[in-house]
This record gives C-alpha cells, structure tokens and sequence, in this order.
C-alpha cells in the first residue's frame, strides 16, 4: 500500500523520464525484474517504462535507486569512503593487456578484458555482465567463457541495460533453482562492467541490501563523459561526416573526445556540434565521470596509447587488480609526476561534468517552475 512519503514509478516518469534526465541505467528495471513482480521493463530506445502498471505494488524501491533522485547517493558515497571530484582512490596506475588476441580487440589497451579472463580462468567469478557489439547497437550479455569476453571487447559509445539483464537473469535463475543452492552458486559470482550511473544504481541496492547487487562480487567502473544514441540516423550522419562506412569501423576510442578508427588507417574525429546533437540527454543530468563507486575503474584519459588508466578503489579492486598483473595484465612503470598529471585530468573532466549537470538542472527547474 502506497503511502504518502512512498512515491512510486508513476512519480519518477513525471520527475526523470519525461524531463530527459534518465540516462537509461536500466536500474529500475533491474530490481523490479529480480523482485519478480514484472511491472516494468526497457523500451526500444532503452527508457525504462511500465510492462503492466497493474503488476506495479508501488514499494517506491525504483524512485529511492535511481541516481537521478539522489536520494540514496549521500548514504552510498559515505558507505564505500566515495568523496568528490573522483572519488576513493587506492592507486591509480596504468596498464594493459599482456596477450594479443585481447589488445588487437581492445580500445585502451584491454585491460578490463584481460582482468576479466583472470577472474574467469581462475573461477573467481562465474561470468561478467558485460556488453557485446550487434550492429550499431551494443547488447548486454552474461559472458560465460573467454569467447564470450573477447567478442565483448573494446570500447563502444552507446549504452546498454546491463543491469536490466542482471535483473532477468536473477530471477529466472531463482524460479529455476531453490533457494538453498543459491548461495552457493553463480548469483555471488558475477563481476559487472558498467557506466557510473548503472554502478550507482546497482550499489544504492547494495545500501540497502536488495536484490540483485548482491549476485555482484566485482563492480568494474567505466570512465564516460556521456554516450550517444545510436540509431540508422545517427549512423549515417556519422557517416556523412567522417566519410566512412560503418562496416569499416575497427574501434572507438573516446579518452578526451570520441575517435573512430578505421581499417583504412583513418582516425575520425567527429565535430563537437554533431557529437552534442547525437549525445543522450540524460547524460548531461550525471555529475559521475571515472566510476567513482566502481571496485576498480578503467578509462583512456591520461593514459598513453594502447594503455589504459586503472583506478583502484577498493579491497576487493585491489585484490583482483594485483592478481592479474604479472600474469594476464601488464603495469606500466610510470612516474610520479606523469600520475598526478593523469590524476589532475580526470579530476578536472570530473568537475566539469558536475558543473554541467547542476547547470542543466537549474534549467530544468527555471522550466517547470518547480
């Protein structure tokens, strides 16, 4: 039964979805799903939106996640020791993939591939949620096996429902099995690759102890300064502009602007203008840039090409990231002076994220008035 301090998914349509400051988490979705209660799924552009509003019981549980609200985030952040501009930083480093089956597939030097094959050769978990490459589309995936990581990698500009995914899985899974082999089985075992707004989401569950965060043994951050929307239209502008054909793409890169490399040896820079008009709205509603909740965070800025930067943020973070390295992952010996420099680059591309997303919020306010 509602009450009146419980707001429901009716509120958060009115005060994120139809004001454009949903960034497609999916996290919503995702604990509706696990719940069973089947209220809700994603559309075709990847919104969250109602399945049957008559299943919806109106627990509030989606309003209180979504890291568009804000109401979970204060409690999170002083849970995981997260404080702005970055947040918890054990060690920022550098690294890559040792083997060149992963880095010839890799954007930034594969190393949340290579980390992951570690994690499932070593049966420190029993698959990661991870995005695959369809088309001009990216799809949400359990990897279960090394073919299933390497088709997953490399760096792709558009966002997928990784934690709607997670959601589904976990409750089909759960009618499937009883209860008393869950524990034991591959709900504790999953490492979950996602942006900073789907981590968000997944560890305010975790605050409040619900389902499905606690299938998550290792949250891999992803940096992101905003994704795109990637449809036929879109594809062809980008086509238009760069003067390329899709099938030509090798792979993105995206550490200070978005770059599309090419079989031909051409690297596409497309213009500012028309990477704003292909740039979901919602992104511009987040104040996250580098993953800061993660366990242990990935990106390309500051990080010499082929390399990728590593973040690691946590115990957990650090005791994978260790492990790898020497075996699967190589760290670059880097100096002093060349981290700080990296370390001053995410902070200020984090702060001018906040800054963007506080503008747009005044806007929204001067807009409804509210």
């Amino acid at each position: 039964m509602r009450t009146n301090s419980t707001k429901s998914f009716h509120d958060l349509m009115a005060e994120v979805i139809e004001p454009g400051l949903c960034s497609n988490c999916s996290g919503c979705v995702s604990f509706c799903s696990a719940m069973g209660y089947g209220a809700l799924e994603t559309g075709p552009e990847g919104k969250p939106r109602f399945r049957n509003p008559e299943l919806c019981i109106e627990c509030g549980i989606c309003h209180l996640i979504c890291p568009e609200t804000g109401l979970m985030e204060v409690d999170t952040r002083a849970r995981l020791n997260s404080q702005a501009p970055m947040g918890a930083v054990r060690n920022l480093t550098f690294a890559r993939a040792k083997a060149p089956e992963v880095t010839c597939m890799a954007s930034h030097g594969g190393a949340v591939t290579a980390l992951l094959l570690h994690l499932l050769d070593t049966k420190q978990i029993f698959g990661a949620i991870v995005n695959r490459r369809e088309g001009i589309h990216r799809k949400p995936v359990l990897a279960k096996s090394a073919k299933d990581l390497l088709l997953s990698a490399g760096h792709y500009p558009a966002v997928s429902n990784g934690p709607a995914l997670l959601g589904e899985l976990y409750q089909t899974l759960s009618v499937r099995e009883c209860a008393g082999s869950l524990a034991q089985g591959w709900l504790h075992k999953v490492a979950f690759v996602g942006l900073p707004d789907q981590i968000l989401a997944l560890r305010n569950m975790e605050t409040l102890g619900i389902i499905p965060s606690d299938a998550i043994a290792l949250y891999v951050g992803l940096f992101c300064d905003g994704a795109y929307q990637l449809g036929i239209t879109e594809q062809l502008r980008l086509e238009q502009a760069g003067k390329f054909n899709w099938e030509n793409i090798l792979r993105f890169t995206c550490a200070e602007e978005l770059k599309i490399h090419l079989d031909d040896g051409r690297v596409v820079t497309p213009p500012e203008k028309l990477r704003k008009k292909l740039g979901m709205k919602g992104c511009s509603a987040c104040t996250d840039y580098s993953a800061e909740l993660a366990d242990i965070s990935f990106g390309g800025l500051g990080a010499s090409d082929g390399w990728t930067t590593v973040v690691v943020r946590t115990e957990r973070g650090q005791t994978a990231f260790q492990n790898a390295c020497g075996t699967v992952l190589e760290e670059r010996n880097q100096s002093l002076r060349q981290r700080e420099e990296a370390r001053r680059a995410i902070e200020g591309i984090s702060r001018r994220k906040r800054e963007r997303a506080a503008e747009m919020r005044q806007e929204q306010v001067a807009v409804s008035g509210v």
